[in-house]
């Protein structure tokens, strides 16, 4: 065994192995420790006892594959299917919640244990924030997970989609990416955005493009809203890059709204107000966006066209009345000489670009069967594992 290769026991480490050991021993239980690291060395060397309560050590690098550790063999996760431990030990404090998240499916599949050696202890105050931390990161990685697992399926593969290419920065979703890859796609055109409802700012679809040098407007009816938005964009909003107006949207006032700072070619137009939707986008003639993000009510799938009764005075109230069927919208976009290029893979913006900039460049399919995701709104945690750090609301510079 490599000295260099031991790491100290942590005292509650120690005591939750003294804890577990006498159980393991009566029953004449054979298990593995995971992964093959120094903390997994140091417990061979000093605790159990190998080739007896464990005959091999789980690792996921190829490279430390068919080596010995304390005279066990390391193998990969794979190699559990001939060996169907009784438990497998987690030895590891930095990578446990990832390796818990790939050992979770293994467990159910071949009937073993996980015995979760690093559970850090918490004071009794603190227990419950720690669990729910805890769920949460777990949470997290299986989204990213099936998120990977869908975009797996073949049909993906198809250069003209834009599913992988979707992620997330400021947007609640995967928005920000396939946002990113249509302008690649179509560009050119103004840097130009209009958006509502914006939201307080911090998580929308186009905070993006503002950091990018676009200019917009944000159009959002909710107090607390406008209240964040001109506190935290003052300096956006003062030069001018930013134009923020407190109102709520109606069919009928869409045109005098927009048109107070934008009338003909703009970038990319983001509509969602959870509710007149369709009503809106079917209203606005005051410009003519080159790109086209709209909510849709995935709950009614294609050929299904549906949508609420217009009511100015609507608001959501959480339930599935709400927005309007991809079929519905599509047509809708038909109409407005707008071609649907795809939907996000959570089932809730559909994108469109103006059909002369279509060209070949998409996906060109009159069924939006073709581009519908269903309601998969649980992965949303899974994009915002990789947005990085919290939000600041100072542009900076773009480069």
């Amino acid at each position: 065994m490599n000295a260099a290769m031991i790491t100290p026991i942590p005292d509650h480490i120690r005591a939750k192995v003294r804890l577990l050991l006498p159980g393991i021993r009566q029953s004449k239980q054979k298990g593995m420790l995971c992964p093959a690291g120094g903390l997994a060395a140091s417990l061979l060397k000093e605790m159990l006892v190998p080739g007896e309560e464990i005959i091999a050590l789980l690792d996921n690098n190829e490279t430390k594959h068919g080596t010995l550790i304390g005279g066990v063999p390391v193998i990969p996760l794979s190699g559990m299917e001939k060996t169907r431990p009784s438990f497998v030990m987690v030895a590891t404090i930095s990578f446990r919640d990832e390796i818990i998240a790939q050992l979770r499916p293994l467990a159910d599949r071949f009937g073993f244990q996980i015995l979760d050696l690093c559970d850090l202890p918490a004071a009794p105050d603190a227990l419950l924030h720690h669990q729910l931390s805890r769920l949460d990161k777990m949470y997290t990685i299986q989204c990213r997970e099936h998120i990977d697992r869908i975009l797996s399926n073949p049909e993906y593969d198809n250069p003209l989609r834009l599913e992988k290419f979707g992620y997330s920065c400021y947007s609640q979703h995967d928005e920000d990416g396939i946002i990113q890859e249509i302008i690649r796609r179509t560009e050119g055109g103004p840097k130009t955005f209009v958006e509502f409802g914006a939201g307080d700012g911090m998580e929308n679809n186009t905070l993006l493009l503002l950091k990018q040098g676009w200019s917009g407007l944000w159009i959002d009816a909710g107090a607390e809203n406008a209240f964040s938005i001109r506190n935290r964009f003052e300096g956006s909003i003062q030069s001018g890059t930013l134009t923020f107006l407190e109102k709520m949207i109606t069919r009928e006032n869409i045109n005098e709204l927009i048109g107070s700072r934008y009338q003909g070619e703009i970038g990319f137009l983001s509509v969602d107000v959870d509710g007149n939707d369709y009503y809106i986008w079917e209203s606005i003639s005051v410009i003519s966006p080159r790109i086209v993000a709209i909510e849709y009510n995935a709950k009614f799938p294609p050929p299904i066209k549906w949508s609420i009764t217009y009511d100015p005075e609507h608001v959501w109230d959480g339930s599935d009345y709400m927005g309007a069927s991809l079929a519905a919208i599509a047509d809708l976009g038909c109409r407005k000489n707008y071609q649907l290029v795809g939907c996000n893979i959570n089932g809730t913006n559909a994108f469109f670009v103006r059909k002369d900039l279509v060209k070949g460049r998409f996906i060109e399919s009159a069924d939006p069967a073709t581009y519908y995701h269903p309601p998969r709104y649980y992965l949303m945690e899974g994009f915002r594992q990789s947005c990085g750090h919290r939000p600041d609301p100072r542009t900076g510079c773009f480069f």
